[in-house]
């Protein structure tokens, strides 16, 4: 591959992985800030619940916005790590992470009848808890791959200890969340979903380091 090939597909690296930055920053926005103006609270709602409430419209967006973003971060993933051990089973499990966003997107956790009031349970509510359970067991078995993949390569090596981190904090943060209930439910959501987007965004940053630097000094490092 020459050099100008090389430098290229650095920018498009980098392009993509601003990209998953971009879209997962605007989930936490929308999550964090649309129980300010909307009937579901911080603390004791689920995320899921704000896109069946007052500008609902937003959440819905905001799942497909990082469910693209993830995928995106999957594949740069997959290209950055190419040849290390687990690249390819760690990217695919993000990937699938981010098609669980998407489909949560598409299948709201409760419907809403004529008289706007939330119908629960259905058959669309049933996809959207399967569906989001399965994505959140993917992207914690992605990250515990991932993080072995990058204490095998070089330019990661410093980055895994942290990665590791988090994917034990998120592991514990799931279990919390799986087992709590009542008032408190949804800040314990967030905290969870929060690790990992922080896993994501600086596995991003970090490929966008890799990317300039393969650019600009040695574009014969990005495989």
């Amino acid at each position: 591959m020459s050099s100008l090939n090389t430098r290229e597909k650095a920018r498009t690296l980098g392009l993509l992985a601003t990209v998953a930055i971009v879209g997962l920053a605007f989930f936490a926005v929308i999550a964090s800030f649309l129980p300010l103006i909307s009937e579901y609270t911080l603390t004791a709602d689920f995320i899921s619940e704000l896109a069946i409430g007052r500008f609902g419209y937003l959440q819905t967006v905001a799942f497909f916005v990082a469910g693209l973003g993830t995928l995106a971060l999957a594949w740069v993933i997959r290209e950055v790590t190419k040849g290390s051990w687990g690249s390819r089973l760690g990217s695919t499990l993000v990937g699938l992470y981010g098609v669980g966003l998407v489909l949560a997107g598409l299948f709201p956790t409760y419907e809403i009848d004529p008289a706007g009031r939330a119908v629960s349970p259905t058959s669309v509510g049933t996809v959207h808890i399967v569906v989001s359970v399965l994505a959140f067991v993917l992207i914690i078995a992605g990250v515990f791959v991932l993080s072995r993949t990058f204490k095998r390569d070089a330019q990661w090596r410093a980055f895994w200890p942290w990665s590791l981190a988090l994917a034990i904090t998120a592991l514990v943060g799931f279990i919390m969340f799986a087992i709590s209930e009542g008032a408190w439910i949804g800040l314990i959501q967030r905290i969870f979903i929060g690790t990992v987007f922080l896993w994501q965004v600086l596995v991003a940053f970090r490929i966008l380091s890799i990317s300039k630097g393969a650019s600009a000094e040695h574009p014969s490092r990005v495989r």
